[in-house]
């Protein structure tokens, strides 16, 4: 199989503070199982860091970031 088993979507606004804890225990998670998988983040154009945050996390996870802009 080339590609992730399971696809997890996280819709996000304002959460820098959480996503550090969630992202490494599903990563964890889903290897301890086996599974392959990736995490899209799909953020509301956050302003307290929660961008960066993941993009930090990206460099150690399956993060890909989508981030809304508003019109």
């Amino acid at each position: 199989m080339n590609g992730p088993q399971l696809s997890i979507v996280i819709p996000t606004y304002r959460e820098v503070d959480n996503l550090p804890v969630l992202i490494p225990r599903l990563d964890a998670a889903t290897s301890a199982a086996g599974i392959s998988c990736e995490i899209l983040i799909v953020d509301d154009n956050s302003c307290d860091g929660t961008i960066e945050s993941c993009r930090d996390l990206a460099q150690r996870h399956p993060v890909k970031l989508l981030t809304r802009e508003h019109e």
